[in-house]
């Protein structure tokens, strides 16, 4: 498995969007990073924590399209058949395809957090601002980032396997996210359900007042990707290949 995985991390690494995404990340985390500084209300609430967990909303979404477009990409290249021929057993296949999708948005969100604070950290130093360690609440809080987007990652990659085909998965992807989640918790009439949406659950996993409110968001990102990846191996083991 562990060969098998290193195979398809070449094969997102091999990939234009994959580089173009994780710049983009880095380069939206520097703006962040300097913009969390400059723009503070009220310096008392400047955090390293603060500072590093602004970074992971962008990091999360910019994962989700990596492995929509690692998963998506092959159907649509038809470089799955190819893989499918080297691996006949589909399973592994695609628990191979979520390890490396997976491990790719944890990196990119520990990148981001970095790239974050080093922005904020030399910002705030050439303005004599005083940044925070926050607690040790906060930094706990922030322990969660790599593993939801390794979470956002799988679930991108079910949408994926799913559509195959780039333009629908990632159409999908996006009209969720902008329009679906804003749109779901008013036909189902429960406002409050959006906080447990996928993207409503990231955004508390970083303000979580506590560790057991974290862990809920945790939980809920893990429920989802376990869903998506679920259904993208049910298709995919039971579906042909056109």
């Amino acid at each position: 498995m562990g060969t098998l995985a290193a195979a398809e991390l070449r094969k997102i690494a091999t990939l234009r969007s994959s580089w173009a995404l994780a710049a983009a990340g880095l380069v939206l985390s520097a703006a962040v990073g300097w913009a969390g500084v400059r723009l503070a209300a009220d310096p008392r609430t400047l955090t390293w924590p603060r500072l590093a967990g602004a970074a992971a909303p962008p990091a999360w979404f910019l994962a989700s399209l990596i492995g929509t477009l690692a998963a998506a990409g092959e159907f649509q290249h038809r470089t799955i058949r190819t893989a499918v021929l080297i691996t006949p057993r589909r399973s592994r296949l695609l628990l191979a395809k979520l390890l490396a999708v997976s491990t790719c948005g944890a990196a990119l969100a520990i990148a981001c957090a970095l790239v974050a604070v080093g922005s904020g950290g030399i910002t705030a130093a050439s303005g004599n601002t005083p940044v925070h360690d926050g607690g040790l609440r906060a930094w706990w809080a922030l322990l969660g980032v790599p593993f939801a987007a390794a979470a956002v990652a799988v679930i991108g990659a079910g949408v994926g396997m799913l559509a195959r085909g780039t333009a629908v998965a990632v159409g999908a992807l996006l009209t969720w996210r902008f329009l679906g989640e804003g749109v779901a918790p008013v036909l189902i009439r429960r406002p409050g359900a959006a906080a447990w949406l996928p993207s409503g659950a990231s955004n508390r996993l970083i303000h979580a007042p506590d560790l057991h409110a974290a862990l809920g968001s945790l939980g809920a990102l893990t429920a989802y990707a376990t869903v998506l990846a679920a259904m993208a191996l049910t298709v995919f083991t039971r579906r042909d290949i056109a």
